[in-house]
């Protein structure tokens, strides 16, 4: 009789764990169509409690077609990236995004991008993490281009093992580690940002002390500029210039009154990339 009530308790024990892993939700870290192809890649098979999760999402174009950055420029839509840890430390991750290139067609301005990119992303695994598994969930949702453009949307996860023994790497360790650090920019928060009717005004002094040589802006903030004109030059006489204008479009509806977005510098002796930030004010 003892056996038998034992052999029931085992079959207990077996059942409640089927059930536990038949509802606990599968990876699904891939998408693809015959225009675009999406993956999450980590930088661990298994973690460890203080470990750093690098990571980045994958996107692929078809080729010929194209995507679009935050700002997407006079027409398209923005490239979202919802990414977020599932369960009892739910926490939403942004990820990271590449600078784009500019499109200029008859007169349209776009910031795309083609072909393979990736969107870095970074998550420190909390010492008192309860969980044995890490769940991590992106909603993603695009317009991909070419001769036409077609709307996408998918939702993408991946499970780690979250245990007591050393934690185990991928091999893409390194590459994802290095993507995180190419795109990690310094902000700098501009204090003399001044507006007049043409446009906004950077002080170059603000920006860098060494002589600037060429400059782009990427903005974030949207309906505003002339994306066409905001590629800055100085010509023969670096010193000749105290600021850099940032035209505004023809017909604006966007807020001017605080601007964010992306520097690209060059100066004589390097080459960086500056996140700004600034409150404007208008000219005497």
């Amino acid at each position: 009789m003892k056996n038998y009530y034992f052999v029931k308790f085992l079959l207990l024990l077996f059942l409640l764990a089927f059930l536990s892993s038949s509802f606990s939700k599968p990876s699904k870290p891939r998408y693809s169509d015959s225009r675009i192809a999406i993956e999450i890649l980590s930088s661990h098979e298994t973690l460890s409690k203080g470990d750093t999760l690098f990571g980045a999402i994958k996107i692929n174009p078809a080729k010929g077609w194209h995507i679009y950055w935050l700002n997407p420029g006079d027409v398209g839509q923005a490239t979202e990236l919802k990414l977020e840890i599932s369960g009892s430390h739910s926490k939403e991750i942004e990820p990271l995004y590449p600078l784009p290139k500019l499109f200029i067609d008859e007169g349209i301005a776009t910031y795309n991008y083609y072909g393979m990119q990736f969107f870095p992303f970074k998550f420190i695994v909390p010492k008192d993490f309860e969980s044995n598994r890490l769940n991590l969930e992106l909603s993603a949702k695009w317009l991909v281009c070419k001769h036409k453009c077609v709307p996408g949307k998918a939702k993408l996860s991946i499970t780690l093992p979250v245990t007591a023994n050393k934690s185990k790497k991928t091999n893409h360790y390194k590459l994802l580690n290095k993507l995180y650090s190419a795109n990690s920019f310094d902000t700098l928060t501009l204090k003399n940002l001044t507006m007049d009717e043409f446009g906004i005004k950077f002080p170059l002094a603000e920006i860098s002390n060494k002589q600037i040589l060429q400059m782009q802006f990427f903005p974030l903030t949207e309906g505003l500029f002339d994306y066409e004109k905001l590629n800055f030059e100085t010509g023969s006489n670096p010193n000749s210039r105290e600021y850099f204008r940032l035209p505004f479009a023809k017909y604006t509806w966007g807020d001017p009154t605080q601007i964010e977005g992306y520097l690209s510098i060059k100066t004589i002796d390097s080459s960086y990339i500056l996140f700004v930030i600034g409150k404007t004010k208008k000219e005497d």
